[in-house]
Formats: structure tokens, C-alpha cells, sequence
């Protein structure tokens, strides 16, 4: 599974390493208000809002986003944002960026006699 390695400036970027092949799971920071707010998960590079479902991904009932089976060439360096919004007073929170990070598996040079 990933962990959480590097936190950035005050705005707060975060990296998120993961090796190749396994899923990724991002966390919504805390928000306290009253009705619990909507949340949204935009990829912060097109802008895309992402559906709650998906062939890669998925947004859970707690709204964590899943990213399943994560390639080096699709998902290296893709950075995700959580946007929380309260229904009756419209303000908005914003999470931190999430820069995914993605290692590629080792795989060690066959050593077959010539």
C-alpha cells in the first residue's frame, strides 16, 4: 500500500508514493460543518470533476478516492484535489494538492548461462 513521504509549502502539497500495480487510497482532511458538506475529487492537471465510479477509480461512501492498479506510464505524477462544499452556506474547503507518485517494480536482469 502507499504512504504519505513529503508535505509541501503551507498550501500543502503531498506526495503519495505507491509501487507499480498496487491501488492508492486519498483521504478527505477533516471538515466540520453541519449538514456534512458534498465533496468532489477533481484531477487538478485537466480540471475534470471525477465520477464516483469508474473503470480505475472509485469514490467511496466516506469519500476517499481509490485509484486501483496504478501504472508508471498513466499515473506518474498525476495530482488530485478534493473540494468539500457545504449545501446551505456554499463555502467551500479545499484539500491539498495530491501528487501521486508511482516506482516501478525492479526486475532483475535474467542471469541465464550463454
Amino acid at each position: 500500500m502507499s504512504d504519505i513521504t513529503a508535505v509541501r509549502g503551507s498550501g500543502g502539497q503531498r506526495d503519495r508514493h505507491v509501487a507499480e500495480g498496487d491501488a492508492v487510497v486519498f483521504d478527505v482532511p477533516p471538515v466540520d460543518c453541519y449538514p456534512a458538506p458534498s465533496v468532489e475529487w477533481v484531477d487538478a492537471a485537466s480540471g475534470a470533476v471525477l465520477a464516483r465510479t469508474a473503470d480505475r477509480h472509485h469514490i467511496t461512501r466516506t469519500d476517499q478516492l481509490v485509484i486501483l492498479n496504478v501504472r508508471h506510464e498513466r499515473d506518474n505524477n498525476a495530482v488530485f484535489r478534493s473540494t468539500a462544499t457545504n449545501r446551505f452556506t456554499l463555502q467551500t474547503s479545499a484539500s491539498p494538492l495530491y501528487v501521486l507518485r508511482v516506482q516501478r517494480e525492479y526486475i532483475r536482469p535474467s542471469t541465464r548461462p550463454s
